[in-house]
Formats: C-alpha cells, sequence, structure tokens
C-alpha cells in the first residue's frame, strides 16, 4: 500500500484532498477510485484511506481515525553536523532520516567552507521527506540550518545528553558512554568538521558535552553520522531493545 503525506489527519476521520506532490505521485502509480493508501502526517500519525475521487487536479480520499505509528523510535536522536564542502549533506540526512533521526541541525563550522542557506536547507528537507516515505516512517526529520555551533545548540532541548563524536579520544567509546543514560528519551550527537574543531567550538561544548569515541579508525563524517545514529539505536533505541523493555506498553 502507497503512503503518501498530507497536512493533516482529522482526529474522527473523514474527508482529505490531497493536491501538489502527493497528488502527482498518486498518479504516477495510477492509482483509481477505490484504491487504499496510507495516509501520514509528517508528526508521528497515520491512517487508512480510501480514494473517492482522483484526476489531474485533486484526489478526494475518506480517512479513517488516526493512529501512532510505530516505526518511529522511542529515542528522539537530534543530529548537529558541520556542513563543509566535503560532506555530502544529502547522504547524512537521507540514511541517518532512515535510520530514525528526530531532527537534523547542519551548522557552519570556523572551517567550513560551504555554507548552509535557505535553497539548501529546502533542498535537504525534500531530501528527509523522500527519504521518510521511503522507509515507512510516519514522521519526518525536521531540518534547520545553523550559522555556528553556538545557535546549533541553542535548539536543544534542556536535560537532553550531549555527544561530542571526537576524533582524538581514546578512551570514552561512545556505547559504553550511552549506557550511563540509558533511560534518556533525547539524545544529542554532535558532529564536527574533517579535519577537527577550532579551539573556540572545543570550549563551547567542553562544558555541555561528553568527548566520546567511535573507534580506532577516522571516519568520514557522513560515516560518523551513520556509524552514531546505528550505535544509539542499537543501545537505547528499536535496533536493540524491545518497545516494553523502554517501558512502553504493547498497546501504545
Amino acid at each position: 500500500m502507497s503512503r503518501h503525506f498530507v497536512d493533516f489527519i482529522p482526529i474522527m476521520g473523514g474527508e482529505i484532498v490531497v493536491t501538489g506532490a502527493e497528488l502527482k505521485h498518486m498518479n504516477v502509480l495510477r492509482l483509481s477510485k477505490g484504491a487504499m493508501v496510507t495516509l501520514i502526517d509528517g508528526r508521528g500519525n497515520c491512517c487508512q484511506a480510501l480514494i473517492k475521487k482522483i484526476d489531474f487536479h485533486k484526489a478526494v480520499l475518506k480517512a479513517d481515525p488516526p493512529g501512532k505509528d510505530r516505526t518511529e523510535s522511542f529515542v528522539k536522536i537530534h543530529l548537529i553536523f558541520a556542513w563543509t564542502k566535503s560532506v555530502k549533506p544529502e547522504l547524512v540526512v537521507q540514511k541517518t532520516t532512515e535510520l530514525g533521526v528526530f531532527r537534523l541541525i547542519p551548522y557552519s563550522a570556523s572551517r567550513s567552507i560551504a555554507k548552509p542557506g535557505g535553497q539548501k536547507t529546502e533542498r535537504l528537507q525534500k531530501v528527509a521527506i523522500e527519504a521518510a516515505k521511503q522507509c515507512g516512517r510516519s514522521l519526518i526529520p525536521q531540518v534547520i540550518s545553523c550559522n555556528d555551533l553556538q545557535q546549533a545548540l541553542a535548539l536543544i532541548p534542556d536535560g537532553a545528553p550531549i555527544f561530542f563524536l571526537d576524533e582524538t579520544e581514546k578512551s570514552k567509546l561512545f556505547s559504553h558512554a550511552l549506557l550511563e543514560v540509558e533511560k534518556a528519551d533525547e539524545v544529542v550527537l554532535v558532529i564536527g568538521p574533517e579535519g577537527g574543531m577550532e579551539d573556540h567550538e572545543r570550549e563551547i561544548l567542553a562544558s555541555r558535552a561528553v568527548s566520546v569515541s567511535l573507534g580506532p579508525r577516522i571516519l568520514r563524517a557522513e560515516t560518523a553520522s551513520i556509524a552514531a545514529l546505528t550505535t544509539v539505536q542499537t543501545v537505547l533505541g528499536d535496533m536493540g531493545r524491545p518497545r516494553a523493555e523502554h517501558g512502553i506498553s504493547k498497546k501504545e
């Protein structure tokens, strides 16, 4: 059954009109009157819907009441990563979305040549939407570009543990550090530019983040992002622990 994003799903169900890119997707799939589809609101809710009418101008659907989708991780992962010329941000966004990231925050590091901008951010948001649809998610990770590390950290919720994936750290493994916050429901990951952080950026992180290692090898920023997300989901999230173990009932 195909999945389509809509802005809003009525709490009691009802008629929904689809236009724009999602209508185009429906027509590409040659969906017709009577077909069933899954609708997703991008905030974690989904429902089944029957196509009552469809043409090239709009589709009218009858939607069931929405429910929570169980494809979302019970750990909200915020990824802050440096926007540099050598980093492929589309790859970072695509793969971490597939791995369940909650929010993506690319920022301009002191050593960054490439700078975030409105069009670049819009493009990355589209990548997140397509990746979410492809992997069956009902929540679209938000992409927020920041001018510097300080601005990026200001977006982080109070109390969430922050981990700095530091290529110079030799003793504290990331997976071991996560065990110390195993009840956390939000985690923040910070990945600097290739070539490392400037001293003032390290000072900003020193009072707020725990420096951790992903192992003895030096990883590209894209690889570090994917490895870090996988580690969090394996140690704390839904790639390694049943929902019941995390205090979430089967009826949720």
